[in-house]
């Protein structure tokens, strides 16, 4: 994700001056603590960046339910979203932040906070920016700073949501892959795949395609490509189902020797799907060994989705359902 200099931070200095000069000066800058946005559907992005020059923006997609991660192809994670908006919506002052500490709180915020730009009906400018620095000494709240518009407000407040006692700053972070929405296959109406093809890498006798026709028209092929005239249909029917939502439990962190090991070993599996979109998905997957063990994990495995140099950690639990050999549909 590329970073972007975060230069407005230097309105933490203009604050700082202007709470400590003359008061016509202060009459510019005005207290401001209207941070609850109610009408949160009217949001259609936001973007948070950091003193350390990490940034990212989240926006609403064409369908209006779903976000993504702008810069990138990946859809972002829907309870991070949630949460966020959330916040938007219920945060409420908690008290004011005592006059002899304005200037040190302000400085504070100037040098380290996160700042969380938020923007409604496809507007190129935030009507909301949150300055949102570190807790309170008794964690009960955050101090943080508002500017609506290009009004800038004079003074921080000490900000709560309801019902949660712990800093709000953890909630705006940057990292893109922390945003990203965990699932591989994500296909809520079957009808959208035109085909899904499962390999089997090591005994490809249980290879086969499954094919979406017209209506409600199924067709399987072996791993040959050879259509297959006698099969139960209901079942091929039901195999497209498991596709609706597909996640990956966590990104494995380690080494590049360590992925690249993975990555040159031979998977167990190969899927592709084809979406009516004509959209492909590709994942390679792997058995892992226990750890100090011979034995295979039977709860966890890895993937590697489109060929991308990410490896990722699987439960069988979900997973395994994928895996039916050609033989389960044409056994009577």
């Amino acid at each position: 994700m590329k970073k972007l200099l975060f230069t407005s931070f230097t309105l933490g200095l203009l604050f700082l001056t202007s709470c400590n000069s003359t008061s016509d000066a202060l009459t510019e800058w005005k207290e401001q603590s209207d941070f609850a946005i109610k009408d949160t559907a009217s949001i259609d992005k936001f973007s948070i960046s950091d003193t350390e020059n990490n940034s990212i923006t989240i926006s609403r997609k064409e369908d209006g339910k779903t976000w993504k991660i702008e810069g990138t192809k990946y859809d972002a994670q829907t309870n991070n979203v949630k949460l966020i908006l959330e916040t938007f919506y219920r945060i409420k002052v908690k008290r004011d932040v005592p006059t002899r500490n304005v200037g040190q709180v302000i400085t504070s915020l100037s040098s380290r906070s996160k700042k969380v730009e938020i923007f409604k009906n496809n507007e190129s400018k935030p009507f909301k920016t949150w300055f949102v620095g570190g807790a309170t000494m008794d964690h009960e709240g955050t101090f943080m700073l508002l500017q609506s518009g290009e009004d800038k407000s004079a003074v921080p407040f000490v900000m709560y949501k309801p019902g949660i006692h712990a800093s709000m700053d953890v909630r705006f972070f940057t990292s893109w892959i922390d945003w990203r929405a965990s699932y591989v296959f994500r296909y809520p109406d079957t009808r959208d795949i035109e085909y899904i093809s499962l390999d089997f890498i090591q005994d490809s006798i249980n290879s086969y395609k499954a094919v979406r026709g017209d209506g409600n028209k199924v067709a399987l092929f072996d791993g040959s490509n050879n259509s297959i005239s006698k099969f139960d249909s209901s079942q091929v029917k039901h195999y497209f189902t498991h596709f609706k939502k597909i996640h990956f439990n966590k990104k494995v962190i380690e080494s590049q020797q360590y992925i690249d090991s993975v990555f040159k070993s031979k998977p167990f599996y190969k899927i592709t799907l084809k979406d009516k979109a004509g959209i492909f998905t590709y994942v390679d997957v792997w058995k892992i060994k226990k750890p100090n063990s011979d034995n295979w994990d039977a709860e966890y495995g890895y993937i590697r989705v489109d060929n991308e140099n990410e490896l990722f950690r699987i439960q069988y639990f979900s997973w395994d359902i994928l895996f039916k050999p050609l033989s389960y549909f044409t056994t009577n």
